[in-house]
């Protein structure tokens, strides 16, 4: 009973400590690209769709927008109210955000983020520990603790983090559904999984999970029995019950739901620079979101899920598939788009992980050689962590460092005139410096000459090979050109020329501080030239 103690002590210390690592990682940098007192900027796409929304609404509640589901701008518009009324705003809490261009309510969306990610952590515990036992519980926990994909996008006021905050809970449930299956767990399964949804779409992949974990829990019994139990039902009940109230709108505005899905699926057709597919699954988004290392152990742990099970991997392994064949199958996502499964995938991991090791051990009949499996497999976990810590703490370093586009910002406000045209290269405006101040104004960029009789005098550019689908390199001609009829008079460049390593980003995906090989840049950003017409 003593070393039982003990031991729970232990691992009550090791989890507090993983969730105040995860908090610190999370927390920190989350002012990276604010809007300030002088200059707008903003340089996360999607946090100013849903931050707008959740500062305005009421009376009106209706989002007017549902290719994003609402349940995230409902959690943000609750914390800037609870937080402003806090600070002594409850009469108008609008006012108090209204400075620096609402600069604090981004803050606030931000750590709102933060801490559901930091969240999900222990809940990922609480889920694994019971079915798998508290080694498995650890490692899958640590394993999103550190996690740089999670980490990244766990700064900012997007729906992606807290949707995995969400599915980690319905994972909760459904492993005590196979395990124990009360009406309770049922239902609130069919919560968590209708609030999951109405976070994030692709989350509804969790009721192929949750139907799994039924039959897993009613495995002696016949098939017809299990399909006509009542217990299905309050998962249906509860998922359609607690979508409606999450994410209201997508029913009550039908009109608006059908316009806006039309829009996604006329915008999702293929072009030459959209990525998507198994391939670019397997090839690219994991290996740069999560590494080798742990990919390897996800898809091991699918397939002894579904082939050596445990209770409770079948329903692991069907979510995951299920949600990996939304993704590849859409012709426009993201990398961020996989942490809806990684609460799952971090569990089948550390099962394979584990069972693996024990196999192994198993094998071995001498003590000595047993300690030594179980040692390099204890030291393969901690140098595939150790590697996410590293890219976490240089990321979160990137951050706070200043942005191409803010530099190069205040260099146009000290030397170009106020409503000065500034010809661009490109129309995308991510990769611009954005200025409301002095009312400058982007236009086409045309032959020199042509510009030269419009009294257009300034060129800009905006580059980054990485990223060349929002900032594309100037083709020869262009630079012909300005170099024979510009005088360059600014140029930075992020990258760090004389590093060995090279900067990961999603192509598809306008945010320019990388996944992986920060070390190779020397700030966020595209490299941004201006040229002075001759």
């Amino acid at each position: 009973m003593l070393r039982f103690k003990q031991m729970s002590r232990g691992i009550l210390a090791a989890l507090v400590c993983l969730t105040l690592a995860a908090g610190w990682l999370r927390l920190e940098s989350t002012s990276f690209g604010l809007p300030t007192e002088d200059v707008d900027h903003l340089f996360r796409p999607d946090e100013d769709i849903l931050i707008p929304r959740a500062l305005h609404f009421g009376p009106d509640w209706n989002p007017h927008m549902e290719y994003y589901p609402a349940a995230q701008m409902y959690v943000q518009s609750a914390g800037l109210r609870i937080y402003a009324g806090w600070m002594g705003h409850w009469d108008d809490f609008r006012s108090m955000y209204a400075p620096h261009n609402n600069a604090e309510a981004y803050i606030v969306g931000r750590r709102i983020t933060a801490l559901m990610g930091t969240a999900t952590v222990p809940v990922i515990y609480f889920a694994a520990a019971p079915a798998f036992g508290p080694a498995v519980a650890l490692i899958s926990a640590a394993a999103v603790a550190f996690a740089p994909s999670h980490v990244r996008d766990s700064k900012f006021a997007v729906n992606d983090v807290p949707a995995a905050f969400w599915t980690a809970l319905c994972i909760l449930m459904l492993l005590r559904i196979v395990h124990r299956g009360s009406r309770l767990d049922y239902l609130l399964a069919g919560v968590f999984c209708g609030v999951a949804f109405a976070t994030r779409y692709t989350a509804a992949a969790l009721l192929l999970g949750l139907f799994t974990a039924h039959l897993e829990s009613r495995c002696r019994d016949p098939l017809h029995k299990s399909l006509v139990d009542s217990k299905v039902l309050l998962v249906v009940l509860g998922f359609a019950m607690a979508a409606i109230v999450a994410s209201p709108y997508i029913v009550f505005d039908w009109s608006q739901t059908i316009h806006d899905f039309k829009f996604q699926w006329g915008q999702s057709f293929p072009t030459p620079t959209n990525q998507y597919g198994w391939s670019w699954l397997l090839l690219r988004a994991m290996p740069d979101c999560f590494g080798p290392v742990f990919e390897g152990l996800v898809i091991g742990g699918i397939i002894w899920g579904l082939f050596r099970p445990k209770p409770g991997t079948v329903s692991l392994a069907v979510f995951v598939i299920a949600e990996l064949t939304a993704i590849s199958t859409a012709y426009r996502v993201y990398y961020r788009y996989l942490l809806v499964a990684l609460p799952a995938m971090a569990i089948l991991g550390a099962v394979f992980g584990c069972q693996l090791t024990s196999r192994f051990c198993s094998l071995v009949r001498k003590t000595t050689y047993r300690a030594l499996v179980l040692s390099l497999s204890i030291l393969s976990l901690g140098l595939m962590l150790l590697s996410f810590l590293i890219r976490d703490v240089e990321f979160n370093k990137l951050l706070r460092r200043e942005d191409t586009r803010s530099l190069a910002g205040k260099w146009i406000e000290a030397n170009v005139s106020p409503g000065t045209q500034i010809a661009v290269t490109n129309q995308d405006q991510y990769g611009k410096p954005q200025l409301l101040v002095g009312n400058y104004n982007w236009v086409p960029m045309e032959n020199l000459a042509s510009l030269q009789r419009k009294h257009i005098y300034w060129v800009l550019s905006d580059s980054l090979d990485q990223l060349r689908a929002y900032s594309p390199a100037l083709s020869k001609s262009e630079e012909e050109q300005l170099s024979t009829h510009a005088t360059l008079v600014y140029d930075i460049d992020p990258l760090r020329h004389d590093s060995t390593t090279v900067p990961i980003f999603d192509e598809g995906d306008a945010f320019y501080a990388p996944f992986g090989g920060v070390s190779a840049m020397e700030r966020p950003g595209p490299r941004i030239r201006i040229w002075r017409l001759k």
